[in-house]
């Protein structure tokens, strides 16, 4: 690629070089040397503009534009090809994002003027250790319970708690399983910031605080439970896919690779979760959509706090909505 291309470029903000390039990679090398079978092409832009430079903001719009004609290149060099329609294009995001507002909240900080003892882990003696952003968790010393009862407290008493998780749901939070993060290294608290639908400066709603001096005041966040972070895009496209469909029903990023599976004809193994999107396939038609289940689990704890959870099913398969606090 180097040989063929030259040197990647400097990183920028928005990383326009570094889409063009990625394209070109993928043009002049990827597809003409390698022949894929699945290629897996990752734009760094809009993300890296959404971050720093604000989301809707006139160095973001550039990104997105420069996005789109660089995936035009690929579609229009599709057009031209021998492969036409049948090479299956998706696209996707994966989240989306909030304006950061405010300083940030030194939540370690609070833990300590509270009487709790904060480390990098919990290996020392440490009551907690945090892995945060606008979302995240805290680890308990010996994930002990009382301990971690006595944290839940002091944090919902907090004006900048969100939804609160632990393993069993005890205490006035919702569960690690409700939330999909019922794994042995999951946190014992799993912590989401408060966040809103305000509207930054450029016109888009949807803001969270956060803890993380990393990125700036009016930029961009995820990994928290709002519906413009949980709401990503997707699209799909070629003669494996029904032309000009607008699915109805509740999908996640998790689907895709059982869908590729199947349109190449491949068994899923065991292992692979999510589902089929058999409704957006060539061929499948309204009257076989599998029926869809709605569901939000509500956990009330101290000082008047209140958190819910929304979420889909489809068949055995679980969608996160939102999640948020009165």
């Amino acid at each position: 690629v180097l040989h063929r291309l030259g040197p990647i470029p400097k990183h920028e903000i928005p990383s326009l070089g570094w889409l063009t390039y990625s394209t070109n990679a993928y043009l002049s090398y990827i597809e003409p040397q390698l022949k894929p079978n699945v290629c897996i092409l990752w734009f760094c832009e809009p993300d890296n503009s959404y971050h720093f430079r604000g989301i809707g903001s006139e160095p973001n719009l550039t990104a997105i534009r420069h996005a789109d004609a660089e995936f035009g290149r690929i579609l229009q060099w599709r057009e031209q090809s021998e492969a036409g329609d049948r090479l299956q294009v998706i696209t996707m995001s994966d989240h989306g994002q909030l304006t950061v507002v405010g300083q940030a909240v030194d939540i370690a900080g609070g833990l300590r003027e509270a009487g709790f003892t904060v480390g990098e882990t919990v290996s020392e003696g440490a009551d907690a250790a945090l892995a945060l952003a606008s979302a995240g968790g805290i680890y308990v010393r010996d994930s002990d319970a009382a301990l971690t009862r006595t944290i839940v407290r002091w944090l919902q008493a907090q004006s900048w708690c969100g939804p609160l998780f632990t393993r069993e749901g005890n205490h006035g939070t919702l569960s690690h399983a409700q939330v999909g993060i019922e794994h042995r290294r999951a946190p014992d608290i799993g912590l989401v910031l408060r966040n809103d639908d305000a509207v930054n400066e450029h016109g888009v709603a949807g803001s969270c605080q956060h803890d993380s001096t990393f990125y700036p005041i009016g930029g961009g966040l995820h990994g928290g439970l709002h519906r413009f972070e949980l709401n990503n895009w997707l699209a799909m496209s070629g003669d494996a896919f029904r032309p000009a469909y607008e699915s109805s029903l509740p999908t996640g990023l998790i689907d895709i690779l059982p869908t590729v599976l199947t349109v190449l004809g491949l068994d899923i193994p065991d292992s692979v979760q999510g589902r089929v999107l058999r409704e957006a396939l060539a061929g499948h038609t309204n009257a076989l959509l599998p029926e869809v289940f709605q569901k939000t689990f509500t956990a009330d704890g101290e000082n008047g706090y209140r958190a819910h959870l929304s979420v889909s099913f489809v068949g055995e398969t679980y969608y996160l909505e939102r999640g948020w606090v009165e």
